[in-house]
């Protein structure tokens, strides 16, 4: 489908990364003291800022850097596998805001982070 494509890459990005140093499709990287670049971009965007990846959003669950989660569910059980949050000192609360329902039984739910 024409226009998928180029509306993806034409969205400013930032690769958090501890080994790489570049990369293309209007992409930034950041990388050293993930926790303070990350403070700062988030305080320099107008709009949101989206995050994948569960070990990145653990660490800025801790930092209090995240405002809500989005979480999508695919109805296939794996077996085995990472975890989607690490352990937590504190159980994190969370605000329903928003859930869907998808084709192929795929569910959306969307939280803020209480405080």
């Amino acid at each position: 489908m024409p226009g998928r494509f180029e509306i993806w890459t034409s969205m400013p990005k930032v690769l958090v990364s501890t080994t790489r140093t570049g990369a293309g499709h209007n992409t930034r990287v950041i990388g050293g003291d993930l926790l303070r670049a990350l403070a700062e971009l988030r305080a320099q965007t107008d709009g949101d800022v989206g995050v994948g990846g569960a070990t990145l959003a653990t660490h800025l669950l801790r930092a209090g850097l995240l405002d809500e989660l989005l979480l999508l569910t695919h109805p296939v059980i794996l077996g085995a596998g990472r975890p989607l949050f690490d352990d937590h000192a504190e159980p994190i609360e969370l605000d329903l805001l928003e859930q869907r329902a998808f084709e192929q039984g795929v569910t959306m739910h969307r939280y803020a982070v209480r405080g």
